[in-house]
């Protein structure tokens, strides 16, 4: 018996067309959610498949150049995106700590306040 990433292959190979996430939910017992890649693991799919919100999943092979290369621009634009966040996110952080941020927040209580940087720079 082919396991179920396996057996998701070869249903989309064989039908070599775009293939609703619903109808693979139905027919193999999973949540759509497995699919698709979380929490840095692998989908089901992630290795063989493109998938679309509007179309669903389509096997690598059975692709256009024009369709594969939409779906990796737009995963690299997501990965770009995340990467972005987490940079800002972590320097946003640092300056919280740190005070160098012109709106502070207490570090015990979490409540917010102006520094002095910000409140002598913009007295009119």
């Amino acid at each position: 018996m082919l396991d179920l990433a396996k057996q998701i292959e070869v249903y989309l190979l064989e039908r070599g067309t775009w293939v609703p996430a619903r109808e693979l939910e139905e027919r193999f017992g999973v949540d759509q959610r497995k699919l698709r890649a979380q929490s840095g693991n692998p989908g089901l799919c992630s290795v063989f498949a493109i998938s679309s919100s509007a179309h669903g999943y389509k096997h690598v092979r059975c692709a256009t150049d024009e369709e594969f290369l939409e779906a990796h621009k737009t995963d690299r634009k997501t990965v770009a995106s995340r990467f972005i966040t987490l940079r800002q996110r972590a320097n946003y952080r640092k300056n919280c700590l740190t005070g160098d941020r012109q709106h502070a927040f207490e570090v015990h209580s979490g409540q917010g306040f102006l520094g002095l940087k910000f409140a002598t720079t913009n007295q009119g």
